[in-house]
């Protein structure tokens, strides 16, 4: 099962309304958005995958005390009556974890990669042994 059938970047877009800023992906590995501190602003990842194969997204955030991530939800693709195993969308959200300006954090990055497993064959921690399905690059400002 590759990749491409499970990436699919659709839309990069700026809702100024609400600050949030949609990821979703197409067959591209790494994707970017930029986040305010001390606001409501967040990112929404959409990524492709198939639970029906005990694989899901699993995020690792490179610096926790910037951002965290937070599983919305799985929503499946329309699928033909009585199909079984048809594959569909985990939605995450990224959320900025710094409350306080600092002086010397004019602009900070990070990063959190996604990677595509099995929960169980991973014990739930993924490491950089594995290489990320999709990286999105976090600038915070």
């Amino acid at each position: 099962m590759g990749l491409r059938i499970l990436l699919s970047l659709l839309l990069l877009a700026t809702s100024v309304r609400s600050g949030i800023v949609s990821v979703e992906t197409d067959g591209l590995k790494q994707g970017s958005c930029s986040l305010q501190k001390n606001s409501n602003d967040e990112c929404m990842v959409s990524l492709k995958g198939n639970p029906t194969t005990g694989f899901r997204w699993l995020p690792k955030v490179e610096n926790p005390s910037l951002v965290k991530t937070v599983e919305l939800e799985y929503q499946g693709d329309p699928n033909p009556s009585g199909m079984m195993g048809v594959g569909g969308t985990f939605r995450f959200r990224v959320i900025p974890t710094v409350t306080t300006p600092d002086a010397s954090m004019a602009i900070v990055n990070t990063q959190v990669k996604f990677y595509y497993a099995r929960p169980f064959t991973v014990h739930g921690e993924v490491t950089d042994a594995v290489e990320p399905g999709f990286v999105l690059d976090i600038s915070i400002r």
